[in-house]
């Protein structure tokens, strides 16, 4: 019987039409800094990630591609509209950790790259993350890899731990709402790491289907912010805001796996997508911020 992850593998042979994610297990991608990026910085202008090579076990994780969602929200990071600075930033479902580098990079206060325990994940963001180092000068800078089963307690106090037991300011999240099923798990990890004036940065492409972003949007406005003392508020969490960018269809290879691409906002309603054409709605990226209100 075919599950989610049958359905949303086997959309991923249309990598060539219009392809949603980057890259194949073992081999690199290539990140392109934005054009305006200081000259003068350590920090390359191109910026190699390794994804993870996973075994037939861990496959289901999608950890071994490099999404456009993830291009997105290192792109923002760069522009400086997600602002990084002197933050502490938790990326969920990291993958090979490329908005959690580049708000590194950008001078977040720690930053904590966690997915779930898979050696070869946790290894492959080790990687990433010790290559990052040696571009950063920021001596008040860091990060760590950690891994974390959403929802689950004794995972989440590695997490925590990596902070001194503080909360997150920042969460970001890339493509991770494709299983409905783990999306109580993912809200239950939220509640309890983000700070009650903070914010969850999600972008998630249109591939993983209208409903199953609507369900988990209405789902996470039933979450309350737990408090440090372990107890529910009254405040829930809530879209702070909301945008779609669309990809241009002439993307470009470069260097085999480094992937460019150009992205510009699209202003369209999020229901049109569920009667537009195919292609169209495969170049759709939405992105919101929520936030406890």
């Amino acid at each position: 019987m075919a599950d989610e992850y049958d359905v949303f593998e086997s959309s991923l042979g249309i990598f060539g039409d219009s392809p949603f994610a980057h890259g194949n297990p073992g081999q690199n991608v290539s990140y392109y800094r934005m054009k305006n990026a200081d000259n003068s910085s350590p920090i390359p202008n191109t910026i190699e990630f390794e994804l993870a090579d996973v075994d037939a076990t861990a496959v289901n994780l999608m950890a071994h591609y490099a999404w456009n969602s993830a291009y997105i929200l290192a792109d923002l990071i760069e522009k400086g509209e997600i602002n990084v600075t002197s933050k502490r930033v938790l990326e969920l479902g990291a993958g090979a950790g490329i908005p959690g580098i580049l708000a590194f990079l950008n001078n977040a206060n720690h930053v904590v790259l966690s997915d779930y325990p898979a050696q070869e994940i946790m290894d492959t963001l080790q990687r990433n993350a010790d290559s990052a180092k040696r571009f950063s000068k920021n001596t008040e800078s860091s990060i760590s890899v950690v891994g974390h089963i959403w929802g689950d307690q004794s995972t989440l106090s590695n997490v925590m731990t990596k902070i001194n037991s503080q909360k997150f300011d920042l969460i970001f999240l890339a493509d991770t709402l494709w299983l409905s099923e783990q999306h109580s798990a993912l809200l239950k990890t939220i509640s309890q790491v983000l700070t009650q004036d903070g914010e969850v940065h999600l972008v998630c492409g249109n591939h993983t289907g209208v409903y199953t972003i609507k369900r988990f949007l209405e789902k996470a406005s039933s979450v309350s912010f737990v408090n440090e003392n372990g107890h529910e508020s009254e405040l829930l969490l809530t879209m702070s805001s909301r945008r779609v960018f669309s990809w241009a269809a002439n993307w470009s290879e470069v260097d085999g796996y480094g992937v460019e691409l150009e992205f510009k906002e699209d202003a369209d309603e999020f229901e049109d997508d569920v009667d537009s054409n195919m292609s169209e709605r495969k170049r759709r990226v939405y992105y919101y911020v929520l936030k406890f209100k």
